[in-house]
């Protein structure tokens, strides 16, 4: 849906809080209505954000947390969070100096350079804040970042790619990614059989993620835990050797 010029009083801006624009057919009708609903919530989860995190920056993972983290976390503790919970910050104390020495060892490594500095301006193309013409940029964190990986992993190197990372991913894991996909496919069951070839599905794929469904948030997150059912990592692994079986047995 269109949008008409921006103004200092708009509720929803044509970039979002994080840098990325919004699709041009992006609803911010039912958007505004739903932040408008939305911020009661936030407020609410931020009061308790803020006693669980007055005390003390240690974050135990334990049920408290974990039904605090799969309500979200406020943006001003999230990096804080994922740090922890995600293991990063007992890697990095365990670790000192690890990620500069990783950067400036992949600076030696041309190729892995040259594969970086290509894919720059491709990355994250929809994120004002990557631009080259930002100020400022952070082309030059993005970079460093990357070199640094493609360094520590080797096996991996480098490849482009986007993430969206969830704040449960970091504290139960990609069991996380694995509920959000099936919630994703349960509900538009329907549309994706409507495909007619693989273009089709990849497409189909792509358009929903996007619309009322996942935009509020909260009701998305409360459907992935109830869609998909009883799902532990045990029985995932499980249903993969089965499918993987099969594959083979194919082949």
């Amino acid at each position: 849906m269109d949008k008409p010029k921006e103004t200092e009083n708009d509720i929803v801006p044509r970039t979002d809080e994080y840098g990325f624009v919004r699709p041009t057919e992006f609803d911010y009708v039912f958007y505004e209505e739903f932040l408008t609903r939305y911020h009661v919530v936030l407020n609410r989860r931020a009061m308790k954000w803020s006693k669980l995190m007055k005390n003390s920056k240690a974050v135990e993972k334990n049920l408290k947390v974990k039904r605090y983290i799969r309500k979200g976390i406020p943006n001003e503790y999230r990096s804080h969070i994922w740090m922890v919970v995600s293991g990063a910050q007992a890697q990095m104390e365990t670790n000192p100096g690890y990620y500069q020495h990783a950067f400036t060892e992949g600076e030696r490594n041309a190729k892995l350079v040259d594969l970086v500095t290509t894919d720059l301006n491709r990355t994250f193309p929809d994120n004002v804040k990557f631009r080259k013409s930002a100020n400022p940029s952070l082309q030059k964190d993005l970079y460093n970042v990357l070199v640094a990986y493609g360094q520590h992993n080797k096996n991996v190197g480098y490849c482009q790619t986007v993430l969206r990372i969830w704040d449960c991913l970091f504290f139960e894991g990609s069991k996380i990614l694995f509920r959000v996909a099936l919630t994703l496919i349960k509900q538009n069951q329907s549309f994706i059989l409507e495909a007619r070839n693989f273009p089709d599905v990849c497409d189909s794929f792509k358009k929903i993620t996007k619309g009322e469904f996942v935009t509020d948030c909260h009701i998305f997150m409360q459907r992935i835990f109830v869609e998909p059912g009883s799902l532990s990592r045990i029985t995932i692994n499980k249903l993969r050797e089965v499918q993987r079986s099969r594959l083979l047995t194919d082949q």
